[in-house]
Protein backbone atom coordinates (compact mmCIF):
# COMPACT_ATOMS: atom_id res chain seq x y z
CA UNK A 1 0.00 0.00 0.00
CA UNK A 2 2.82 2.41 0.86
CA UNK A 3 4.48 1.80 -2.49
CA UNK A 4 1.29 2.38 -4.48
CA UNK A 5 0.68 5.72 -2.71
CA UNK A 6 4.25 6.84 -3.43
CA UNK A 7 3.84 5.76 -7.05
CA UNK A 8 0.56 7.70 -7.43
CA UNK A 9 2.10 10.78 -5.78
CA UNK A 10 5.16 10.60 -8.04
CA UNK A 11 2.99 10.26 -11.15
CA UNK A 12 0.87 13.22 -10.03
CA UNK A 13 3.91 15.44 -9.50
CA UNK A 14 5.34 14.47 -12.87
CA UNK A 15 2.03 15.21 -14.59
CA UNK A 16 1.67 18.63 -12.96
CA UNK A 17 5.13 20.15 -12.46
CA UNK A 18 5.45 23.03 -10.04
CA UNK A 19 7.78 25.87 -10.92
CA UNK A 20 9.60 27.95 -8.31
CA UNK A 21 9.68 30.94 -10.63
CA UNK A 22 6.69 32.65 -12.24
CA UNK A 23 5.92 32.23 -15.91
CA UNK A 24 8.10 34.46 -18.06
CA UNK A 25 5.03 35.74 -19.94
CA UNK A 26 3.86 37.57 -16.80
CA UNK A 27 7.14 39.46 -16.42
CA UNK A 28 8.11 42.57 -18.38
CA UNK A 29 11.01 45.00 -18.33
CA UNK A 30 10.66 48.76 -18.53
CA UNK A 31 13.14 51.06 -20.28
CA UNK A 32 12.96 54.61 -21.55
CA UNK A 33 12.71 55.16 -25.29
CA UNK A 34 14.41 58.55 -25.70
CA UNK A 35 15.53 60.11 -22.44
CA UNK A 36 17.60 63.20 -23.21
CA UNK A 37 18.85 65.66 -20.62
CA UNK A 38 20.18 69.17 -21.07
CA UNK A 39 23.98 69.59 -21.02
CA UNK A 40 25.30 69.33 -17.46
CA UNK A 41 22.16 67.66 -16.12
CA UNK A 42 22.07 64.31 -14.34
CA UNK A 43 19.30 62.36 -12.65
CA UNK A 44 18.82 63.12 -8.95
CA UNK A 45 15.66 61.07 -8.41
CA UNK A 46 12.70 59.35 -10.00
CA UNK A 47 9.19 58.12 -9.30
CA UNK A 48 7.64 55.24 -11.22
CA UNK A 49 3.87 54.77 -10.89
CA UNK A 50 2.23 51.60 -12.15
CA UNK A 51 -1.36 50.41 -12.31
CA UNK A 52 -2.21 46.69 -12.57
CA UNK A 53 1.44 45.69 -12.05
CA UNK A 54 3.94 45.14 -9.26
CA UNK A 55 7.72 45.34 -8.97
CA UNK A 56 9.49 42.01 -9.42
CA UNK A 57 13.07 43.33 -9.25
CA UNK A 58 15.41 46.23 -9.77
CA UNK A 59 18.33 44.70 -11.70
CA UNK A 60 20.78 47.50 -10.88
CA UNK A 61 20.49 49.42 -7.62
CA UNK A 62 22.76 52.46 -7.66
CA UNK A 63 25.07 53.16 -4.73
CA UNK A 64 24.08 55.97 -2.36
CA UNK A 65 20.40 55.94 -3.40
CA UNK A 66 17.29 55.62 -1.25
CA UNK A 67 14.65 53.49 -2.94
CA UNK A 68 11.19 52.94 -1.50
CA UNK A 69 8.81 50.46 -3.16
CA UNK A 70 5.09 50.35 -2.44
CA UNK A 71 3.86 47.16 -4.13
CA UNK A 72 0.08 47.12 -4.62
CA UNK A 73 -0.74 50.10 -2.43
CA UNK A 74 -4.35 51.20 -2.00
CA UNK A 75 -3.96 54.92 -1.32
CA UNK A 76 -4.26 55.99 -4.99
CA UNK A 77 -6.15 53.15 -6.64
CA UNK A 78 -6.42 49.41 -6.29
CA UNK A 79 -3.51 47.48 -7.78
CA UNK A 80 -1.20 50.48 -7.97
CA UNK A 81 2.53 50.37 -7.30
CA UNK A 82 4.98 53.22 -6.72
CA UNK A 83 8.78 53.34 -6.67
CA UNK A 84 10.27 56.52 -5.17
CA UNK A 85 14.03 56.91 -5.45
CA UNK A 86 16.54 59.67 -4.84
CA UNK A 87 20.27 60.08 -4.61
CA UNK A 88 21.79 60.89 -1.22
CA UNK A 89 24.53 63.08 -2.70
CA UNK A 90 25.28 64.75 -6.03
CA UNK A 91 28.13 62.39 -6.83
CA UNK A 92 25.55 59.56 -6.99
CA UNK A 93 23.39 61.27 -9.64
CA UNK A 94 22.75 59.03 -12.63
CA UNK A 95 23.30 59.36 -16.34
CA UNK A 96 20.26 58.83 -18.63
CA UNK A 97 21.76 55.52 -19.82
CA UNK A 98 20.70 53.95 -16.49
CA UNK A 99 17.10 53.95 -17.77
CA UNK A 100 17.86 52.89 -21.36
CA UNK A 101 17.73 49.13 -20.76
CA UNK A 102 15.64 47.13 -18.30
CA UNK A 103 15.91 49.42 -15.30
CA UNK A 104 13.01 47.61 -13.63
CA UNK A 105 11.31 44.23 -13.98
CA UNK A 106 7.56 44.17 -13.33
CA UNK A 107 4.95 41.48 -12.92
CA UNK A 108 1.89 42.30 -14.99
CA UNK A 109 -1.39 41.65 -13.24
CA UNK A 110 -4.48 40.03 -14.67
CA UNK A 111 -6.87 42.43 -13.01
CA UNK A 112 -9.95 44.34 -14.06
CA UNK A 113 -7.85 47.53 -13.98
CA UNK A 114 -6.08 48.53 -17.23
CA UNK A 115 -2.28 48.70 -17.13
CA UNK A 116 -0.69 52.14 -17.00
CA UNK A 117 2.76 53.50 -16.19
CA UNK A 118 4.32 56.91 -15.68
CA UNK A 119 7.94 57.79 -14.92
CA UNK A 120 8.87 61.15 -13.41
CA UNK A 121 12.56 61.96 -13.46
CA UNK A 122 14.16 64.76 -11.46
CA UNK A 123 16.99 66.25 -13.52
CA UNK A 124 19.46 68.47 -11.76
CA UNK A 125 22.36 70.40 -13.16
CA UNK A 126 24.01 73.77 -12.96
CA UNK A 127 20.68 75.57 -12.49
CA UNK A 128 19.49 76.19 -8.96
CA UNK A 129 16.11 74.56 -9.53
CA UNK A 130 15.77 70.90 -10.57
CA UNK A 131 13.30 70.13 -13.34
CA UNK A 132 10.85 67.25 -13.52
CA UNK A 133 10.53 65.26 -16.75
CA UNK A 134 7.29 63.27 -17.00
CA UNK A 135 7.34 60.24 -19.30
CA UNK A 136 3.94 58.63 -19.96
CA UNK A 137 3.47 54.96 -20.80
CA UNK A 138 3.81 55.81 -24.52
CA UNK A 139 7.38 57.05 -23.86
CA UNK A 140 8.39 53.81 -22.16
CA UNK A 141 9.48 50.55 -23.73
CA UNK A 142 7.65 47.68 -22.04
CA UNK A 143 8.59 44.25 -23.30
CA UNK A 144 8.35 40.66 -22.12
CA UNK A 145 11.24 39.55 -19.98
CA UNK A 146 12.90 36.36 -21.18
CA UNK A 147 13.66 33.87 -18.44
CA UNK A 148 17.38 33.95 -19.38
CA UNK A 149 17.58 37.72 -18.69
CA UNK A 150 15.58 37.61 -15.46
CA UNK A 151 18.35 36.57 -13.09
CA UNK A 152 21.43 37.97 -14.89
CA UNK A 153 23.46 41.00 -13.77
Amino acid sequence: MKHSFAFVLTMFLLAFPVSATPAAEDLCSISTKHLVLKPGERIAGFTLKLKAASIKSLPRIPSMWKILIYNFEFKDAPWSTTVDAQADVGVAYLEPSFFNKDFVCIRMGAFDVPFDAQLKIVASGSTAKPRVITIPVSGLSIRPMERERLWKE
